[in-house]
């Protein structure tokens, strides 16, 4: 919650300094104390620092979402060298109940069929929620919209849950792709492209 609300959304923290800080301006006027137009002063240094805070902080969470619209920017146009460096090489997909369907040798040559098979013309991310673990594990839940011209069934909306891993050097990358939703239904093996 900390992290939250200091390094990712710090505009309730920064909202609440500025109006203490006015809100001891105004007194410090009225009153023409020193004490409250020094704690004014403090509140207003307090917020920059804050928002300076935010700016130059990233978080686990927050790059495990970066991550997240990096790869599914990758699938369409297909960006197998992006691809590369955000999927570990012990990967799998897997289906909602976590049971493997694919390893990591059968990941691209499937995504490469179904990107030419199905022409997908883009893919956004709808929604993407994600948390990081100080263990090296996280996790990010996402939607994605994909409007797939050779598909005849017109825009298609998926769901996914991403295992991520911290390696060695730093980097997140994911070590389960687990495909939950199709259209709002729960996918089977059967869908798999």
């Amino acid at each position: 919650m900390f992290e939250l609300l200091l390094f990712e959304s710090p505009w309730a923290a920064i909202t609440v300094l500025v109006i203490l800080s006015g809100v001891f301006s105004a007194l410090s006027r009225k009153r023409r104390s020193k004490l409250l137009g020094v704690l004014a002063a403090v509140g207003l240094i307090a917020a920059c620092g804050v928002y300076a805070l935010a700016w130059a902080v990233t978080t686990d969470r927050e790059l495990l979402i970066e991550q997240t619209h990096r790869l599914v920017a990758a699938t369409a146009p297909l960006d197998q060298a992006m691809l590369d460096s955000l999927i570990d090489p012990t990967a799998i997909v897997s289906g909602p109940d976590g049971g493997r369907w694919l390893g990591y040798d059968q990941i691209n040559p499937r995504l490469r069929g179904a990107v030419k098979r199905f022409g997908i013309d883009s893919q956004r991310v709808r929604q993407v929620k994600a948390h990081a673990q100080d263990t090296g594990w996280g996790e990010s839940t996402l939607t994605v919209r994909t409007i797939a011209n050779g598909s005849g069934i017109g825009p298609v909306n998926t769901g996914w849950r991403l295992t991520w891993r911290r390696g060695q050097d730093g980097i997140w990358r994911v070590v389960d792709i687990r495909w939950v939703l199709f259209n709002g239904q729960t996918v089977s093996r059967g869908l798999l492209p």
